[in-house]
């Protein structure tokens, strides 16, 4: 959502000159300042701040970071127990994953930074939603 902000202002032309100040904080805001300066040398640009906070996937705080997390902390419930319910919320991790994984910076800002993160964040929802109905909801 900080970033669908900022990228709402620039009404999809993100070659415009950066606001300096605006992403120096919001990469300050996500601890990812430091790894943004060694990675990048070039100066503040809208598609590497993108790269970094949803493709970098050794990025702590990167969409798929968490998402690599997720899946590796999830595959530590599998029994044969839950069989059925495992694989249905696996493969909604998965197909998580790889819509991510195959995106590229300028995919997304041709598909819409701001219909991507809804998207992305729809996803996660509805992996909440199941990961609650299978293992934490009564019966």
């Amino acid at each position: 959502d900080i970033l669908d902000v900022k990228f709402s202002a620039l009404d999809g032309e993100y070659d415009k000159a950066a606001d300096t100040t605006y992403w120096k904080y919001l990469l300050l805001s996500i601890s990812g300042l430091e790894l943004y300066l060694k990675t990048y040398r070039g100066g503040f640009e809208a598609a590497n701040i993108v790269e970094q906070s949803v493709l970098n996937g050794n990025f702590p705080r990167s969409i798929m970071y968490s998402v690599k997390n997720l899946r590796q902390y999830f595959e530590r419930l599998r029994s044969d127990k839950n069989y059925t319910s495992f694989n249905e919320v696996m493969f909604m991790i998965g197909k998580l994953e790889s819509k991510i994984k195959f995106s590229t910076t300028q995919t997304i800002v041709k598909e819409g930074l701001s219909k991507f993160l809804q998207e992305t964040k729809t996803d996660f929802l509805e992996i909440g939603n199941a990961l609650n109905k299978n293992y934490f909801a009564y019966s």
